[in-house]
């Protein structure tokens, strides 16, 4: 019988003939895995950037921030690179409450949030804004409506809402507008407007839980023995436009410990039969009710870094 004209294909000279270009062009297949193996799908992924240029403990930080946050349904968090960080949240209402409620700061130092969507690099974002609620003061009764919370947000960046119980009812000392600034640009003191009617006269401003800010050049993240402009200039000529007053009053309780709302990884999807498995049982649920806050019992034993967060 006649022998085949074809020869085995020598593998290791195929790949030896090959460019770099070559090899880096080779397609590979990934197969579609089990959904039972599958992790809940999680949109609700937050990237954070810890302004600051000191190192910091990741451990101590996500503690820190689980405590402050409390998400009802738990967290992940991972980090990325120096301070750069991911958080996963199991539940859109547990993201909501963080994005809503801040700004954010660890240890003085101003955190940045923005939410991501998944798969995507968190390396290429940048974070340029910060969401902040600003208390705007001596605004006359009249004057203090909607359209007025819109400008004044328009003023700082973009105007996000306006806390409405500040704009109903009797006289109130100042409005609550919630606004997106800049972080590249300096804190704005005052806004100076033209009424209809009458004279010229100036919004002042106070910030909401304002972290670590410059008083001499008014940037967010730094404090004035690192400002560029105290080494750029004689240090004895330098002028301080800003001072604590732009801070509103009011701060938040110290955290306790925060790993009870750390999930050590993310749930996974449970199959058909799992499902199927599971029934409702009374008495087993009416044990899984929720302990208050004020009635956790190692608030007091244990101790993690006081976090500088409002």
């Amino acid at each position: 019988m006649a022998s085949s004209c074809n020869h085995p294909i020598d593998l290791a000279k195929e790949y030896a003939s090959m460019s770099l270009r070559d090899d880096e062009e080779v397609e590979f297949s990934i197969e579609e895995g089990d959904s039972s193996d599958t992790l809940v799908e999680t949109p609700f992924i937050l990237l954070g950037k810890l302004l600051t240029e000191k190192s910091t403990r990741f451990n101590y930080l996500k503690d820190t921030m689980a405590t402050v946050w409390r998400p009802k349904r738990g967290m992940i968090a991972r980090e990325i690179s120096t301070n750069l960080f991911l958080f996963y949240f199991v539940h859109e209402l547990d993201i909501r409450k963080v994005l809503n409620e801040g700004p954010w700061s660890y240890e003085q130092s101003p955190l940045f949030l923005k939410q991501i969507e998944p798969n995507t690099s968190p390396h290429g974002i940048q974070l340029t804004h910060a969401d902040l609620w600003v208390q705007a003061y001596n605004i006359p009764q009249s004057m203090q409506t909607k359209k007025i919370a819109e400008m004044i947000g328009a003023f700082f960046g973009s105007f996000i809402t306006a806390d409405t119980e500040k704009l109903e009812g009797l006289w109130k000392d100042f409005m609550r507008v919630r606004v997106q600034l800049y972080v590249s640009k300096p804190l704005k003191r005052k806004m100076k407007v033209k009424p209809p009617k009458g004279d010229s006269f100036y919004i002042e401003f106070k910030y909401e839980r304002l972290p670590t800010f410059c008083f001499i050049c008014g940037l967010i993240g730094h404090n004035e023995k690192s400002c560029d402009i105290l080494f750029d200039s004689n240090p004895g000529s330098v002028e301080r436009f800003y001072s604590p007053d732009l801070r509103a009053t009011g701060r938040r309780s110290q955290p306790c410990a925060g790993q009870q709302w750390m999930l050590p990884e993310l749930p996974r999807r449970k199959t058909e039969g799992e499902t199927q498995k599971h029934t409702f049982n009374p008495d087993i649920s009416s044990e899984q009710t929720d302990i208050p806050l004020e009635e956790t019992t190692f608030q007091k034993d244990q101790s993690v870094p006081q976090s500088s967060v409002p």
